[in-house]
């Protein structure tokens, strides 16, 4: 297992290892071990690796160019048979690192253990720096309690109770409401940079709801409650999540419609972007315009969603959709 550790650590394509090298490394932790023993140690790594145990390792060997193997020849030895690899660890990284709702601190001591899953060499180039909002510290306050005390509600299919909590003028959080909420939790998702709970709240109608994590106070499951059964709500067992949060911009909950729109064919990425491969594309009338075909939740954040395009986007259909839409456009201009 030193050997293990060491291939891990200390080396990659770049920087191999030999023998001797693994030899003096074990001497330094008070083990002597002979190069035969050392050689033995690796192909048994190498075979277990190949036998699919979770303790083996996929190691590379090799000789230096234009050599011929020879007893005494010098070999080469590196590993690349790591969890994550380099390109990963710097997305994870920069993940962590732009979030609005992981403090400054917290974002350190996370970046410095993803930073560990790298070799010694790798570690050095993966340093993203924290840009640190002073808001952070207030909005990750108990995040990751939170979402535990979710979880283990929705482990024991039991609903939860809490304080939900809203910014005031002093920038402060305070409660929103003076009484508990009671929700029947199923989900924890990230979108729109933030931690969002999909729940169903009696009080809301037979719809789910969405609730930041970060705004929830003093969380506690509640035995006596039964979580009631998903599929009584939306009428399966479970969501599809990829679909769900395509449909709910911002995540703002309400009404799903299927809409077609006529797009310019400059944002037909954007729009796929938006609403995933599940929307249904064809030509338009003419040969610069393309419709689109979607399921999304009618909302104001829908409306600012298409305002943004201008004329480049225009809604066709349902009829419903396209007055909802005029309405909150002349009420927006009646308000300037």
């Amino acid at each position: 297992m030193y050997i293990r550790n060491y291939l891990l650590d200390y080396t990659d394509e770049n920087h191999p290892t030999d023998l001797k090298s693994i030899q003096n490394m074990l001497r330094s932790h008070e083990i002597e071990a002979t190069i035969k023993t050392i050689r033995a140690d690796i192909n048994l790594l190498d075979t277990l690796d190949e036998m699919g145990d979770e303790c083996g390792l996929e190691i590379q060997e090799f000789l230096e160019e234009n050599e011929e193997y020879k007893p005494g020849t010098l070999k080469w030895y590196y590993t690349t048979d790591r969890l994550f690899d380099y390109s990963e660890l710097r997305m994870l990284v920069g993940t962590v690192a732009a979030s609005k709702v992981i403090s400054a601190k917290h974002a350190k001591d996370l970046i410095a253990k993803i930073r560990s899953l790298s070799s010694e060499y790798e570690k050095g180039k993966i340093n993203i720096p924290v840009f640190f909002d002073p808001q952070s510290s207030i909005m990750a306050t108990n995040v990751l309690i939170n979402a535990n005390e979710i979880y283990v509600a929705i482990e024991g299919n039991r609903a939860i109770s809490f304080y939900y909590l809203a910014f005031n003028s002093e920038k402060s959080l305070v409660k929103r409401y003076e009484e508990k909420y009671i929700v029947h939790p199923y989900y924890l998702v990230w979108a729109d940079d933030a931690y969002y709970l999909i729940c169903f709240d009696p009080k809301r109608g037979d719809r789910l709801v969405h609730l930041r994590v970060d705004r929830m106070k003093d969380i506690t499951p509640l035995d006596a409650i039964e979580r009631r059964p998903l599929k009584d709500i939306i009428g399966k067992e479970a969501l599809d999540l990829r679909k769900y949060l395509h449909k709910h911009i911002n995540m703002y909950t309400g009404e799903s419609q299927r809409v077609e729109m006529q797009f310019t064919n400059d944002l037909i990425s954007v729009v796929i972007d938006q609403f995933g491969d599940d929307v249904t594309i064809r030509r338009g009338g003419d040969e610069n315009t393309f419709f689109a075909t979607f399921d999304v939740v009618i909302s104001q954040m829908f409306f600012s969603w298409c305002f943004r395009f201008g004329p480049r986007a225009k809604i066709i259909s349902p009829e419903e959709v396209k007055s909802q839409y005029k309405t909150a456009l002349l009420s927006q201009v009646d308000s300037l």
